[in-house]
């Protein structure tokens, strides 16, 4: 599976500049609504199905709740992730979509 995959790619939904928040997104103007990027902080949760999906100008304290973690930040390694454990990972999904 890859970004392609969905359609899109998270590199980058807020900032702070000089102690000034700044959600920062991307909306091309030739675009036909697809590339729209989620913008500001932001929160990927289940729905009841078990299904991800994103809400998108969450306050701070909501996007400390979702199932995304830190794993590297101020050059520091958080919630490290074996290869072995990324391949299971992998393999799980795999055989799930196959059902």
């Amino acid at each position: 599976m890859t970004r392609d995959a969905h359609g899109m790619a998270i590199k980058a939904t807020h900032i702070i500049v000089d102690g000034k928040s700044i959600p920062i997104f991307k909306d091309p103007i030739t675009d036909d609504g697809t590339k729209k990027s989620a913008k500001g902080y932001m929160v990927v949760m289940k729905d009841e199905n078990g299904e991800y999906y994103k809400q998108d100008e969450v306050s701070r304290k909501d996007e400390k709740f979702g199932a995304l973690r830190v794993v590297f930040r101020d050059s520091k390694l958080y919630n490290e992730t074996t290869l072995a454990e990324t391949r299971k990972l992998t393999e799980l999904t795999e055989r799930e979509l196959a059902e």
